[in-house]
């Protein structure tokens, strides 16, 4: 158990949609009140973005915690041998609250979970691993900076569409990557097609689709010099 285990909370799932609904939310309330126009493109960076910082701390916890993820991975893959979406409700329903919401701990579950369906995030070895570490340390401070920047600029939209070139690519050429390994290697084999679907395709489908939303914003902040693609100026 994580630590202040005791301590009431709610569970991840219900986190997970108020920290989206939010995370998505704030950003495209302050960019009407500063602009007066709502943006498909910034509102979709809007959902995304956030959503990427938080996997940052995620993937910052694998590398923390690679050893109690190696450990929980020998006990799920037989606890939840032949029923492993036990172990996707399981993480869902975990308790979240003030006294384990910063703990690396908890959010290793996420990698010992996913480790059901694919071995490599419980193996310090492998690709998968070391990207998505690489990944949370590396594009925290560019997401960020990218999600403020739609509506305050922090420094030119030449600038900015340069970093974010940079970041949306480094995400969406991982998970290219990532979907090849998944495949060449066959960890889908034994799996029910649903699963794979839901779980492996359409999670990581969206740091495909999404960088590369981004990469067409960033291209067009550079070429033109100006926040337009996003509703700025």
């Amino acid at each position: 158990k994580t630590r202040g285990a005791t301590m009431a909370g709610v569970p991840m799932f219900a986190f997970l949609a108020a920290y989206t609904a939010i995370g998505m939310g704030l950003p495209m309330w302050w960019h009407y009140q500063t602009h007066g126009v709502v943006n498909a493109m910034q509102a979709a960076l809007a959902f995304f973005l956030p959503l990427n910082a938080i996997v940052c701390l995620w993937e910052m916890s694998l590398g923390k915690e690679i050893s109690l993820i190696e450990q929980k991975h020998r006990l799920y893959k037989d606890k939840f041998k032949g029923r492993s979406l036990a172990v996707v409700l399981q993480f869902f329903t975990l308790d979240v609250h003030l006294g384990n919401l910063f703990d690396s701990r908890l959010w290793a579950e996420v990698w010992a979970s996913y480790s059901v369906y694919d071995p490599s995030y419980a193996d310090r070895r492998s690709f998968g691993f070391f990207v998505d570490v690489g990944n949370g340390y590396s594009t925290l401070v560019p997401t960020l900076f990218f999600l403020y920047s739609m509506t305050q600029p922090l420094c030119s939209a030449r600038t900015t569409g340069i970093v974010g070139l940079l970041s949306f690519y480094q995400e969406f050429y991982g998970t290219v990557i990532y979907f090849l390994s998944f495949v060449m290697n066959k960890r889908y084999k034994n799996r029910p097609l649903y699963e794979v679907l839901i779980f492996v395709c359409f999670t990581n489908g969206l740091w495909f689709v999404f960088p590369l939303l981004g990469m067409y914003a960033s291209l067009d902040m550079v070429y033109s010099d100006s926040f337009a693609v996003v509703g700025g100026v």
